[in-house]
């Protein structure tokens, strides 16, 4: 990725673009219009793709100092950003997509913050529907004396309060429509990753994610700059198409980056993310000091039910793992021990491990501290990884043999209607008991059988 020398550039607007021409041309006026000295940026276009309807469209930023890239087949977003990174002059790259209409003071918000060390600048972006699309094609640069509560900025959904907490977790508002970094932040960390293909979504949070990390995850580092402000043009889009590929991307990153961060983000704003990230984190510490969930005192009582369905492959959930008999097909989720390619940091909600590649996943009390939805998605990941999951309480402390019983028993009664539930205990008191769960086979009817 190395860049061309010699030149004054200081900022490079990096747009992709896959057929939106008439969203494009819309932005590179706006980019005509800024406060910014043009001899200070220049803007790179990447055509991802030899799409019609792009034939006159340049024209509208024929001021510029402008690049045109052409590709000549579809790579997908983060190729097309990686083409303009390589070709950017600038020590400060500006993201914006090919619909974000950029407000006139945009490029000189972004490039004034970049003074001073290494920071991820991240702006404001405004959605815009079909009400305030004639303010902007007519050029106004009040646009937003015509916006209305529809159009906030989407990653805020309870409005500009939730800002503070998004921003523990920055890599998760760093959408690559409105966001600007130093270059050689971005070359250090090898730019986007290209295996997302021409699929939508995460891309970006995955990229400054690594930042994050390359900064030694230093939060700080990331600002939101409200006042740095485009304006998300209207256009046409198969959303059903998109969150397919949403969904999908999520859990191939949560896959690349087996850590808690990426565990707990799901399709809920970031402050929420940064809430349960900030909760989870002292529950595993937690676990972790006390030896909560350990292993050892259950092993000779689930070996003998281990045994019996055959079970060689297991992924064991809790503490003091190191004790374990392991074999070659044996994974850990222990918070007790360090961290590595076979044991992990991680509660169990989504797990790195591939389909049907266990027998049984064993789960000492962790769960019993998770909270609702994260209780939910352990149960999911735990039968689509393994035929069998056991919820194995080791300590009835403090509440009682009785009681943890009685928990055990009203779990396999709502559980019982999706799986097949067994309850499992010992006579020896105050010994562990469990519950078993394994998938339901659907019969003809629809309804759920038992394997």
């Amino acid at each position: 990725m190395a860049a061309p020398h010699g030149n004054d550039i200081e900022l490079s607007v990096i747009i992709p673009t896959h057929r939106d021409p008439e969203c494009l041309e819309l932005v590179l006026r706006s980019l005509t219009r800024q406060t910014l000295a043009p001899e200070r940026f220049e803007v790179i276009v990447v055509r991802d793709g030899d799409h019609p309807g792009y034939e006159t469209v340049m024209e509208a930023g024929k001021p510029l100092d402008l690049q045109l890239i052409m590709l000549p087949e579809r790579r997908g977003r983060s190729a097309v950003r990686n083409h303009g990174i390589a070709r950017a002059r600038g020590r400060v790259i500006l993201f914006l997509d090919a619909d974000s209409h950029a407000s006139p003071e945009l490029l000189q918000r972004h490039l004034g913050h970049h003074s001073d060390g290494p920071r991820v600048v991240v702006g404001r972006r405004l959605e815009m529907g079909p009400p305030q699309l004639p303010a902007i094609l007519r050029g106004e640069t009040s646009v937003d004396d015509v916006v209305d509560p529809l159009c906030d900025d989407t990653r805020f959904p309870g409005g500009d309060s939730q800002i503070p907490m998004a921003l523990r977790v920055p890599w998760m508002i760093a959408w690559a429509a409105n966001v600007s970094v130093p270059r050689h932040l971005v070359v250090a960390v090898d730019g986007f990753d290209e295996a997302f293909g021409t699929t939508w979504g995460w891309e970006d949070p995955e990229l400054f994610y690594r930042i994050y990390v390359e900064l030694d995850r230093d939060a700080e580092a990331f600002t939101y700059d409200h006042a740095a402000l485009c304006h998300h043009l209207p256009h046409y889009r198969r959303l059903g198409d998109w969150y397919r590929d949403y969904a999908d991307n999520l859990s191939r990153v949560q896959r690349k980056h087996p850590h808690l961060e990426w565990e707990l983000t799901g399709w809920g704003p970031a402050a929420e993310t940064a809430r349960l990230l900030g909760h989870y984190r002292k529950v595993v510490t937690r676990i972790a000091e006390s030896g909560a969930g350990r292993t050892a005192p259950v092993l000779p009582w689930i070996s003998t039910r281990l045994e019996a369905l055959g079970a060689t492959r297991v992924v064991w959930m809790g503490s003091g793992t190191e004790n374990l008999p392991t074999g070659e097909g044996t994974v850990t989720f222990d918070f007790s021990r360090p961290p590595s390619a076979t044991n992990f940091h991680l509660l169990g909600v989504a797990m790195p491990l591939e389909d049907a590649g266990f027998d049984a996943v064993v789960n000492v009390d962790v769960w019993q501290h998770l909270g609702r939805p994260e209780f939910y998605h352990l149960v999911d990941e735990s039968v689509r990884v393994a035929g069998t999951l056991f919820l194995v309480i080791a300590d009835a402390q403090p509440d009682g043999r009785e009681a943890a019983m009685e928990k055990l028993a009203f779990l396999a009664r709502g559980l019982g209607n999706h799986f097949h539930t067994e309850l499992l205990a010992g006579d020896d008191e105050p010994g562990p008991m469990a519950l078993r769960l394994q998938p339901a086979v659907e019969t003809a009817t629809g309804e759920a059988g038992w394997r």
